[in-house]
């Protein structure tokens, strides 16, 4: 089990790092961190500004919209960010195993054949196998052992988002119904847009459909950035046989992305 550990590891590591020298030398993560600072701030500070929220204000509120720009922005860092992440992993596979591939899913599948040295129609039984064992070392754990996964595992868990997510809901509700002041109803959510044109109305709208899409992505692409830094850091920190599931789930999505079904037939015509 170690050895699936060290290896899964590994192959996380090569794929999912940076490297210290890009992030020293390319402005792009420091850009996506001042970014990102400067829109909670404004978050913050369109919160607590106190602005009345109808129609005409929400639309012409500069804080407003500069969130809307903000978010973009920052996804469109993030993308940046992926794109010279894949550009950094191919020429480290390249120049380490002497290869010269052009895309990122040649250098995962060259790797899968390289560290765990099994056939492609093998790939689903040997992800199930992986997860036999992952089941089986949550039965059987040590209660008293630790490390450095284990402690983060205590702040954050990626398999309690579920239960994550139901506890905001709950916060959140809670929240809205105390924000209520007394002598308020539901009809105090048709008086948004009282007295507003038509075109202003669905324009606004559009407005708030647009920030919010913006507002759930970017908190995916925080959370998914979350995880990998999470994994990174209990490898660094405890060492190649880190015992982090993430790895293993990350080297399990692999394999079933690229495992090849045979005698599978085409389609038959007529």
């Amino acid at each position: 089990m170690n050895r699936l550990f060290v290896t899964a590891n590994h192959y996380y590591s090569v794929l999912e790092r940076f490297g210290l020298q890009y992030i020293l030398k390319s402005p792009w993560p420091w850009l996506w961190i001042v970014l990102l600072l400067v829109f909670i701030a404004q978050g913050f500070a369109f919160v607590t500004s106190g602005t009345k929220l109808n129609g005409t204000a929400l639309f012409l509120d500069w804080q407003f919209l500069s969130l809307i720009v903000l978010e973009f922005a920052i996804l469109a860092v993030s993308n940046k960010l992926q794109s010279d992440k894949a550009k950094v992993v191919l020429e480290r596979v390249n120049s380490k195993y002497r290869q010269s591939f052009s895309s990122i899913e040649q250098a995962r599948r060259f790797l899968l054949q390289r560290f765990f040295g099994r056939h492609e129609a093998e790939y689903l039984a040997f992800a199930d196998d992986i997860q036999k064992a992952i089941t089986y070392q949550d039965q059987l754990r040590n209660p008293l052992a630790f490390g450095f996964s284990r402690i983060l595992l205590f702040l954050y868990d990626p398999d309690s988002k579920q239960r994550i997510y139901a506890l905001l809901v709950v916060v959140v509700s809670v929240l809205t119904a105390l924000s209520i002041r007394e002598g308020g109803s539901i009809s105090g959510v048709f008086e948004f847009f009282a007295g507003e044109k038509l075109a202003l109305v669905v324009f606004v709208w559009l407005l708030l459909v647009v920030f919010l899409a913006g507002l759930l992505t970017l908190l995916l692409v925080i959370r998914l950035g979350v995880e990998v830094l999470w994994a990174y850091l209990s490898v660094r920190l405890d060492g190649k046989a880190a015992r982090n599931p993430y790895t293993l789930k990350y080297l399990q999505r692999d394999l079933l992305a690229f495992h090849r079904f045979v005698h599978l037939r085409g389609a038959q015509e007529g």
